[in-house]
């Protein structure tokens, strides 16, 4: 009942400390204020848990594997600092952030605004690291929080976490999840939805179990506190 029915305090998106590899120092601070009128900002909820992921991803990234700034700056053939959508598309696939080619496109679509499908509009690397600095899920109920808790409960039914679960079926494994309380007004079917919202994917979209236990991780990292 703990875990589903008491909504967690907001996502702090500006309490980490470390940053990833490449995060250059004319970007947007970690812990710089939020700037309103971004396409991202009055996203749903699904984009921008999909962001908090990509922030959370990049945090979790060992600095052997690159550097993201240099890669959008591959995939901006053009020089004009502006990514089209399907190329923004490809610059994100290249980080393995852990996002599904669906979700991909989402955060795409999002950040690039409707004009991308006419041929206009494009991403930016600041809007990009904007959105991704300050993204916070608009439904707080079920923010990272909520997800780090219920991945818990899973987690603790094996010795080997989350990892435990690869190779088996996603909707299997949610299936045993106790359902909601009742004030939380969702079925156990919208509640398995939420919580795959946060957990990390392979391109096809199903759910990555070894890299959901890294993430699930950090929940315990002392910069999370």
């Amino acid at each position: 009942g703990k875990m589903f029915g008491v909504p967690p305090s907001p996502m702090r998106a500006s309490s980490p400390t470390r940053r990833p590899p490449g995060w250059a120092g004319g970007l947007p601070d970690m812990q710089a204020p939020a700037r309103p009128a971004a396409p991202w900002v009055d996203a749903g909820h699904e984009s921008q848990v999909l962001l908090a992921r990509a922030r959370s991803a990049l945090l979790r990234r060992p600095r052997a594997r690159g550097n993201w700034v240099q890669a959008f700056a591959r995939y901006d053939v053009s020089g004009a600092g502006l990514l089209g959508c399907r190329q923004f598309e490809a610059f994100l696939e290249s980080l393995h952030l852990g996002l599904s080619h669906a979700e991909v496109r989402l955060v795409a679509e999002t950040l690039a605004g409707p004009r991308a499908g006419a041929g206009s509009g494009g991403v930016s690397l600041g809007a990009f690291s904007e959105a991704i600095t300050h993204a916070v899920p608009s439904d707080q109920k079920f923010g990272e929080q909520w997800a780090f808790d219920v991945a818990g409960a899973l987690a603790g039914k094996t010795l080997d976490g989350l990892g435990a679960f690869k190779g088996r079926d996603h909707r299997e494994v949610l299936s045993s999840l106790p359902p909601p309380p009742a004030e939380l007004g969702m079925s156990a079917a919208g509640l398995v939805e939420r919580l795959l919202l946060w957990l990390p994917k392979t391109p096809d979209g199903d759910v990555d179990w070894p890299s959901a236990e890294e993430w699930r991780a950090t929940a315990l990292e002392p910069w999370r506190r």
